[in-house]
């Protein structure tokens, strides 16, 4: 292995670890936040942080027990948008939960997931890839509003404006 690539390698891994350990860091503090929540409205964002702290920790023990490079062709440009996007997409859409409620965050959210995830696959942003991903946001949300809100009663977190 070159003596530059092997370092690029390295600091990929401690760059991880990094990450994993600043998810585990707004998983702590969302779960600080949620506890504000209504009892009956917090099981939903509760869980959502418990998936967050254990995808930083998993990240975390992954770069820390991998024996060698997973991808050694990896750039910057596919750490971004596998790692930063989707976390900065959360942050953005807690935000969004805690200003205009769940109703409102959740299809951001979604599309957004559904955006960067065929982003990521190597499927070009087109306008079809824009409305693809509204109406299985719409429809997710949907689902969600039919299952938490009209069959089991449960309120869904309001935010300040909703």
């Amino acid at each position: 292995m070159a003596g530059g690539r092997g370092r690029r390698l390295e600091a990929r891994r401690v760059a991880e670890v990094a990450f994993g350990v600043a998810l585990v860091a707004l998983a702590l503090f969302a779960r600080d936040v949620a506890t504000g929540f209504p009892v009956r409205a917090r099981a939903f964002p509760m869980a959502l942080v418990w998936c967050l702290g254990a995808v930083g920790v998993g990240l975390s023990l992954s770069a820390l027990l991998r024996p060698g490079p997973a991808e050694a062709n990896a750039g910057w440009r596919r750490a971004i948008s596998r790692l930063i996007v989707p976390s900065l997409t959360l942050v953005v859409g807690f935000a969004t939960l805690r200003g205009f409620g769940f109703y409102v965050a959740a299809p951001l959210l979604v599309a957004a997931f559904h955006v960067t995830h065929a982003l990521t696959a190597g499927e070009p942003l087109t306008p079809g890839l824009a409305l693809r991903a509204a109406i299985f946001a719409a429809v997710a949300t949907a689902a969600m509003w039919t299952l938490f809100s009209a069959l089991l009663g449960l309120p869904a977190p309001s935010g300040a404006l909703f």
